[in-house]
């Protein structure tokens, strides 16, 4: 037990041991006052949402290659404003539900390679401000649920399809989804 720990970092060398997995639910139960959590190495499954630290603010999950939509426990993390995910899922589907994610600022996706739909519910994420979408080569076209996030403010697609960056455009299919964005940035 790390009763105090306030930030933690964990990393496994995931060149030399490919198949193994970090245990997070041990971790989350042996910190339970922690605010940052940086995860790299591959999972085979997130802990229960109710067993992370109630307090958790920041929260990435590197190369964790989940089979199952992360979303569904995520969202449920009562403290959570800043989720960064790179290679975090390997599905094609994900939702956020209405109510998910309350407090939830700022939202990092990238690269999920498999990744072909995402759903945003409304009153989802309400609070979020930044999003980048990154490397999600697969993905069509941004959800439709964002048009209900009115603090969106900044909007980032770097490495994705041109399709995808042209369906946000202002002449796209998507872009009345986005056109509440003050400054959308497209690479």
């Amino acid at each position: 037990m790390l009763d105090c720990l306030q930030s933690l970092s964990l990393r496994t060398d995931m060149l030399s041991f490919p198949d193994k997995a970090v245990d997070v639910e041990k971790l989350v139960l042996g910190c339970p006052s922690l605010l940052k959590l940086h995860v790299e190495g591959r999972m085979e499954k997130l802990p229960e949402a109710r067993l992370f630290p109630p307090q958790l603010a920041k929260l990435t999950l590197w190369g964790c290659r989940l089979l199952e939509d992360p979303m569904v426990t995520l969202e449920k993390l009562p403290n959570l404003k800043f989720l960064s995910g790179w290679e975090m899922f390997v599905g094609k589907k994900m939702v956020c539900s209405q109510n998910g994610f309350p407090q939830l600022k700022v939202l990092l996706l990238r690269g999920l390679p498999n990744l072909e739909e995402w759903t945003v519910e409304n009153q989802a994420m309400p609070d979020l401000y930044r999003l980048d979408i990154s490397d999600c080569n697969k993905l069509k076209t941004v959800p439709n649920g964002l048009r209900f996030v009115a603090g969106l403010r900044e909007l980032e697609n770097t490495w994705m399809p041109n399709s995808f960056k042209t369906r946000l455009g202002t002449a796209g299919e998507d872009y009345h989804k986005v056109q509440h964005v003050p400054s959308p940035l497209y690479f």
